[in-house]
């Protein structure tokens, strides 16, 4: 069966016009919420985590079944708590960048109905989001390692991960977002003392961030 359009001029211009819908991924960090997701195959535990100002705020979940099926649902938690908005998602998981191409290869139902509520979830984002993806339990200095290294712990309770140093912190933080002099002050409660240190912390760190940009 052959199909043809009618010979209306924006018709025919539609027909020989490609037309793409942008991207939904960024390629670098974005303005809005930093969030660090967990999980567990042991305790089906599986863990949200962002800081809102001052505060760290934590979304539980719970899945039954293989690691793989827990680390569906923390990335279909996180993609719809901040539906509505940008935001940064850093995971240890890679699941959150599968696309709808392996729903066809899916022969588990749970696993299936997961990938397909994801895969909806991201196709009825409005805006971008963007991922970073680290290793799990990595020991690297500042934000991102802290609050990696928070989810971890809410999701294998018994596994305590080591706190970066404040500064350290402050100056990724601040690669990252650019934020300024007060703002890190006031986050981290930085000294003036502490504010001069900072400026020198740059030949450790800056690598890091410049490396976890490229993500």
């Amino acid at each position: 069966i052959v199909y043809h359009l009618p010979s209306h001029k924006l018709l025919q211009v539609a027909k020989n016009t490609q037309i793409s819908l942008p991207p939904k991924t960024s390629q670098k960090p974005l303005q809005g919420p930093t969030v660090f997701t967990d999980s567990s195959g042991k305790t089906g535990m599986a863990i949200v985590t962002w800081q809102d100002g001052s505060e760290w705020q934590v979304l539980k979940g719970h899945e039954d079944g293989s690691a793989q099926l827990v680390e569906l649902r923390v990335a279909v938690m996180a993609f719809e708590k901040f539906s509505q908005e940008h935001f940064n998602l850093i995971t240890d998981s890679t699941v959150a960048r599968l696309g709808y191409s392996v729903l066809k290869e899916v022969s588990n139902p749970a696993s299936f109905h997961l990938l397909k509520v994801q895969w909806y979830a991201i196709q009825s984002r409005v805006h971008p989001y963007y991922i970073l993806h680290v290793q799990s339990h990595t020991d690297l200095p500042g934000f991102v390692a802290e609050g990696n290294a928070r989810a971890d712990k809410l999701a294998n309770p018994a596994w305590v991960a080591p706190q970066p140093d404040t500064l350290v912190q402050a100056k990724v933080l601040h690669g990252f977002f650019h934020q300024n002099a007060h703002t890190l002050q006031k986050q981290f409660h930085l000294t003036p003392l502490m504010l001069m240190t900072l400026s020198t912390l740059v030949t450790t760190v800056m690598p890091l961030v410049r490396c976890c940009r490229q993500g």
